[in-house]
């Protein structure tokens, strides 16, 4: 990606994930690895800055794609399966590893819903 316009179109996009996930201000912030809610306006600028942060967009991106493959149609039950604690994570919630492990916990999250981390 090396056009502006596109930096524009992953921030209203992952903007609208975290909305369509009821996340909190702080909890977006933390998704997005941000020091605070003032750099979240500045998301475009700083995407063409930092690699990592880049990698979250593009992977908070895939994981709401992956779970609307698993479960079309039903945007709920998406928001149910981030907040509801799983035998896979150690009986912790998709939400809170990613809040809690940031990139990591993502990439984690990612790959469970890819089928390429062992169940």
């Amino acid at each position: 990606m090396t056009n502006n316009t596109n930096y524009i179109e992953l921030c209203d996009e992952v903007a609208h994930v975290l909305s369509a996930w009821q996340t909190s201000a702080d909890e977006q912030v933390s998704l997005l690895g941000l020091g605070d809610a003032e750099e979240r306006r500045q998301l475009p600028e700083l995407l063409l800055q930092n690699s990592e942060l880049l990698t979250r967009v593009e992977n908070l991106l895939a994981i709401d794609q992956g779970m609307c493959q698993t479960l079309p149609h039903t945007p709920d039950l998406a928001r149910l399966w981030l907040t509801t604690p799983s035998h896979l994570l150690d009986s912790q919630t998709p939400l809170s590893v990613m809040l809690a492990e940031g990139l990591v916990g993502i990439t984690r999250i990612r790959s469970i819903l890819n089928g390429t981390e062992a169940w």
